[in-house]
């Protein structure tokens, strides 16, 4: 029976996945396993009888336990408890074990059986561990982003200098729940509620905006950004988060928008200066133009030449001022007027132009052609503004030749591209932004009439409807001009 209890416990010993080695009293070896064999390198027949110091490396310079002093009989306090040793194999290199060495009687002989795990991987993975540990830890340290570590419970375990700066905590203040006390009073409440509602859930993500009360005295507006962190059974192991201090851009964006505010509040003003003072002037200035002709017409054959050219003058005068006034009324009035977006004809819209246009089309013998053009929403008034504007325009800067207008179109993704091709005088490069201003003229006003105010009412228009407007042009050989328009404003 013993025999047979024996032979069992050898055949046990020989397909375990384990590396066994006994040994006796004195240290040498009463039997290896296969499985000892092939992580040692030597045959069990080459080892019995030899002391367990052939496989401890003679000097390994670490302040490891070796193999043999695992064995050793006098220290039986490490006995059935698991213990890192360094071995070595045949070849002389050695490598870190870990091993579990428990003590039996046979035929009244004590041995001592170690049973040895061969942890190179473990322990190289453990070193890389510590190596990537290292880097985040030099790289968290140099980032300008506050970065931290919570366990599961959201409870703060890490939390690096810029996170610190941030918040006016130590490391020490910041561990644990104790970092919730930099969060402003009328911020608590909400961050705690939001952090205790993720973890209860197993929220993957949370993103806050709140204010750290800072130790000198101001309140810092922060975001929050927190990413789980997972075990293998899918349950959160803590969150990973960063913190970024946006107090100077929540000011930058409070001052803008002060601005914002004071602008359009001037800019109303000035265009109610504008309307008032420009319709308030018209009954005026439409006397003065009124009484001028009447002198002129009155007293032309008995004044002298000296006079008729002064009383001239101030017609012309108060005929260009009548049309400017006029002008600056219709300009003002694009700001001001109440705008009915419906769906509107871009066709007919340019047929109602053209007949409005017909007498200089006429005299200046010029050709017009379009594709078709789409329906969309817009204002019809301030549309048909835009069209005749450009056409005129393309009308009136003509070079030698009979104008040769075309207006095109293209589908684009949202809205339509508008363009009105000429073959007229063009405009030079360093004015193709200037001219979309008020009042900008770029030629003599006997040669080419008007105030300079046609083509900025069209880029008015433009922006009104959610567009943008700009030319292309050579001087000498015609302009195009560019405009969008959204299919939905």
């Amino acid at each position: 029976m013993l025999r047979e209890s024996e032979e069992q416990l050898r055949a046990v010993v020989a397909n375990a996945a384990d590396s066994i080695i006994t040994v006796d009293e004195l240290g040498n070896i009463n039997s290896l396993n296969p499985g000892a064999e092939k992580l040692f390198g030597y045959r069990e027949a080459d080892l019995m009888g030899e002391n367990i110091q052939v496989l401890t490396p003679s000097s390994s310079g670490s302040d490891e336990a070796s193999l043999d002093q695992a064995f050793q009989m006098k220290e039986q306090t490490h006995l059935g408890s698991s213990q890192e040793v360094l071995g070595q194999r045949r070849d002389g290199t050695t490598f870190p074990l870990d091993m579990t060495v428990s003590e039996m009687l046979l035929h009244g002989q004590r041995f001592f059986t170690g049973v040895i795990r061969d942890i190179s991987t473990r322990r190289q993975m453990e070193t890389t561990l510590r190596a990537n540990e290292a880097r985040f830890h030099q790289l968290a340290e140099m980032s300008p982003i506050g970065i931290y570590l919570t366990d599961a419970h959201g409870l703060y375990v890490y939390t690096n200098q810029r996170w610190q700066q941030i918040s006016g905590l130590t490391f020490e203040d910041s561990l644990g729940a104790k970092w919730t006390n930099a969060i402003a009073r009328q911020d608590y409440e909400s961050v705690v509620n939001a952090w205790q509602t993720a973890i209860a859930s197993q929220q993957d993500i949370i993103k806050q905006e709140f204010h750290f009360q800072h130790p000198d005295g101001e309140q810092r507006t922060v975001t929050s950004h927190a990413i789980g962190l997972y075990w293998e059974d899918k349950t959160i192991s803590g969150y990973v988060g960063i913190v970024d201090d946006i107090t100077l851009r929540r000011k930058a964006e409070a001052i803008q928008q002060r601005y914002a505010t004071e602008l359009e509040r001037s800019n109303k003003e000035l265009e109610q200066f504008a309307y008032v003072s420009s319709h308030d002037l018209q009954e005026p200035l439409r006397m003065v133009a009124s009484y001028c002709r009447l002198l002129q017409r009155r007293y032309a054959d008995k004044l002298d030449q000296d006079a008729n050219e002064f009383i001239t003058y101030a017609v012309e005068g108060a005929t260009r001022m009548q049309v400017l006034i006029n002008d600056l009324l219709a300009y003002s009035r694009v700001r001001r007027k109440e705008r009915t977006m419906k769906q509107v004809s871009c066709q007919q819209i340019l047929e109602r132009s053209l007949v409005n246009l017909q007498q200089s089309i006429r005299e200046s013998q010029a050709t017009i052609t379009s594709d078709p053009l789409p329906a969309l929403m817009g204002d019809e008034t301030q549309l048909h503004q835009l069209f005749q504007n450009l056409l005129s325009n393309a009308i009136k800067y003509r070079g030698d030749e009979a104008p040769r207008i075309h207006i095109g179109i293209e589908q684009q993704e949202n809205g339509w591209l508008f363009s009105v091709r000429d073959n007229g005088i063009g405009i030079a490069p360093h004015y193709h932004e200037r001219i979309f201003q008020i009042f900008q003229r770029l030629h003599e006003r006997g040669k080419y009439p008007g105030t300079g105010i046609g083509l900025a009412i069209c880029s008015k228009v433009v922006e009104i409807h959610g567009g943008r407007i700009w030319v292309d042009s050579i001087e000498g050989k015609g302009s195009t001009f560019f405009f969008t328009l959204p299919k939905v404003h």
